[in-house]
């Protein structure tokens, strides 16, 4: 069955709960800050990989499930009646309690790669079972960042620069980061939001969310083919 969208249907709360979580842990030491924007970025794109798992796995998804329907569940998550990507996410954010140090961050981001991958593997297997369209392993999945906007202003000075005698950044440059630590190849970044800044464009950019090679914007043709994205677009 189709799924029905309405004008003023909104995208996952998983990143108002991602803001929530993160305010009530800053401390006055930045990278500690960093490392908990970090942490909780690897639980939400967990949460994410674990929903398009699913989809991918249900009996004859592959005459059903495409990667239009899988945007169109993410623009709009309560077509489902229920915000299924915050409520997996809120029920993962527990376990943030065990990866508060940087030797057991370092076993989350291992755990979350493993996860990464073997959603790529699904996503190749779906394609050679005729699911649309086709994916390549080497292909790489875009992340859609909506929201930057706020991200982008938030808690400025909060978090340290990942790059050197650079100032330190707002919340949008550890969530870029958490991101990128996941993929640095295989995962391609589109921020986004309404009212985005020279300075949150910067800041994307800094992160490593812009083709580096040319200084633009990943290629919009990319998005189309895959069509697959972990927030919602305005």
């Amino acid at each position: 069955a189709g799924l029905k969208t309405e004008v003023n249907d909104l995208g996952s709360g998983d990143i108002t709960t991602l803001i929530s979580d993160i305010g009530t842990r800053l401390q006055s030491d930045r990278e500690a800050n960093n490392r908990q924007a970090g942490t909780i970025t690897y639980l939400l794109l967990l949460s994410r990989l674990k929903i398009l798992q699913h989809c991918l796995t249900i009996s004859g998804s592959q005459q059903t499930f495409t990667s239009a329907r899988w945007t169109i569940l993410q623009t709009c998550s309560h077509v489902l009646f229920n915000d299924i990507f915050a409520q997996l996410f809120e029920c993962l954010l527990p376990i943030l309690a065990q990866y508060q140090t940087p030797l057991a961050e370092s076993v989350f981001v291992a755990a979350v790669q493993r996860e990464f991958q073997a959603t790529k593997q699904l996503l190749e297997e779906h394609g050679r079972q005729g699911g649309l369209p086709s994916f390549n392993y080497s292909d790489k999945l875009l992340v859609v960042h909506d929201e930057a906007q706020i991200l982008g202003d938030m808690w400025d000075g909060r978090f340290s620069s990942m790059s050197p005698g650079e100032p330190d950044r707002p919340l949008l440059s550890p969530i870029l980061w958490g991101f990128r630590k996941i993929s640095e190849i295989n995962l391609t970044l589109m921020t986004s939001g309404t009212g985005l800044s020279i300075y949150t464009l910067d800041r994307a950019r800094s992160a490593g969310s812009f083709n580096k090679s040319t200084g633009s914007l990943s290629d919009k043709s990319e998005f189309e083919k895959y069509g697959i994205s972990w927030l919602y677009w305005t």
